[in-house]
């Protein structure tokens, strides 16, 4: 596909889920549409569109840098065909990492960024909660850059996201400006609450108060049989 000096867009007419790069999947649904790396890479335009008022889901597994190198512009990816429709980097099995010149992404409901992502030339802003259609206590409109994953700027771009809330656990490096639109949270609760079972197991804690408890209960055990 060869747009020459305009744009290329690529929509889902009776809805669905689109599932890009390699090694990915949709999670518990059926992808009605699959661009490989490979298909992507034989795109030229301008400009890309990925999405729209009849794309549910978005999936992206492991995006190459050569997929979107004949794009010389932004890549769009919209999911909002409907208040709960979500863009998922990460998907799949393996450890993805996806790759843009410049990147724009669009979810009525969250966005969640679950791979590493590197920008080699310009911005990428990415907005949750599209429509508004939720508030920051629902949890359906947040922004997540994951526990661990690095959005990186390699080209000096600027990142602008905006979520209800922005989970901004994950690293953003690189040059060019950060800026925010809705309540930022930086402490990934689940995680640390994990990390801090997992070393009171290994550090033998939760062995002793396992016997500590057993104990407990057959003393009550015989104090009832007396």
């Amino acid at each position: 596909v060869n747009s020459g000096s305009a744009e290329t867009k690529i929509e889902l007419y009776d809805g669905g889920h689109i599932s890009l790069g390699d090694n990915g999947d949709c999670e518990e649904n059926t992808c009605t549409m699959t661009l490989s790396s490979t298909n992507l890479a034989q795109i030229t335009s301008t400009g890309l569109t990925i999405g729209g008022d009849n794309t549910t889901n978005i999936y992206l597994g492991e995006v190459s840098e050569a997929a979107t190198d004949n794009v010389s512009g932004t890549v769009t990816l919209n999911a909002t065909g409907s208040s709960l429709s979500e863009i998922i980097f990460g998907a799949g099995d393996g450890d993805v990492s996806a790759n843009f010149k410049a990147l724009t992404t669009n979810s009525r409901s969250g966005t969640y960024l679950d791979s590493n992502i590197t920008i080699t030339t310009g911005d990428y802003n990415g907005t949750a909660n599209s429509n508004s259609d939720w508030d920051e206590t629902t949890g359906n409109g947040e922004f997540v850059l994951g526990t661990g994953i690095t959005l990186n700027r390699t080209g000096g771009g600027d990142v602008s996201l905006t979520g209800a809330p922005i989970y901004k656990w994950g690293t953003i490096t690189g040059e060019g400006t950060f800026t925010t639109n809705g309540t930022v949270l930086y402490i990934d609760v689940d995680d640390l609450l994990m990390n801090a079972i997992d070393s009171a197991n290994r550090n033998g804690f939760l062995d002793e108060l396992d016997e500590m408890a057993t104990g407990f209960i057959k003393s009550l055990q015989k104090a009832g049989n007396c």
